[in-house]
């Protein structure tokens, strides 16, 4: 996964992302279903996340989710 995140990041960095990166289920807490922060380039994210988001959307539909502008 790192070696991923490391070619997007050189591919896309001079496009204006600011980060790149894998969330993976929290394995000790099954009931408790939580993404914890995985391999990434560059600036650090927010670890756990709740599932409420798009990034727990993404892992219960197992379906990549296209966000256009995260601010909105």
């Amino acid at each position: 996964m790192q070696s991923v995140c490391d070619v997007i990041w050189d591919r896309l960095r001079l496009t204006g992302i600011s980060w790149v990166g894998f969330y993976l289920l929290h394995p000790d807490q099954p009931e408790d279903q939580r993404l914890i922060l995985g391999p990434r380039r560059d600036k650090p994210a927010c670890s756990p996340i709740g599932m409420h988001g798009v990034c727990g959307r993404a892992v219960d539909s197992a379906a990549v989710q296209i966000v256009a502008d995260v601010r909105t």
